[in-house]
């Protein structure tokens, strides 16, 4: 059976970035990647939970309509003892990845280069762009029209 720093160490590992966390700035420059119980106090503070085991990472799932995420917040009981209700939410992401059209090599969306952009399989120009609802589209860009 794990002791209870065991299970915080897991829990920690499997559902939150240090070094993409520590980058942004979420975590302080003092708080170091092993000490678990300090990031998970932040955690807590930051989002409002009383435990970090109520955190309830979003689940992702990949759909024709883009990146979806769902996340479920369960049921639980706050700190004066009242039953407070768990809560769902959906989050639509924009598709972060495509096949070139005449490679079929698999390219990164680079949401800073306008429409346009350079396969890294067969070279060419291609406009990219993403809709209104996440999904890339993808072209050989043309000059003339």
């Amino acid at each position: 059976m794990k002791t209870e720093s065991e299970r915080l160490k897991d829990f920690m590992l499997n559902n939150f970035d240090f070094d993409g966390l520590k980058k942004a700035g979420f975590y302080r420059k003092e708080i170091k990647r092993k000490d678990y119980q300090t990031q998970a106090d932040r955690i807590c503070s930051r989002l409002g939970l009383t435990n970090i085991y109520q955190y309830n990472p979003p689940e992702i799932i990949d759909s024709t309509m883009g990146n979806v995420a769902t996340a479920i917040f369960s049921s639980s009981v706050n700190e004066k003892g009242e039953y407070v209700k768990g809560d769902c939410g959906l989050i639509s992401t924009t598709q972060s990845h495509f096949e070139c059209p005449h490679c079929t090599c698999i390219n990164e969306v680079n949401p800073n280069k306008n429409d346009k952009q350079k396969c890294k399989g067969c070279k060419r120009t291609l406009s990219v762009y993403v809709d209104m609802i996440g999904n890339a589209h993808v072209f050989e860009y043309q000059t003339k029209f």
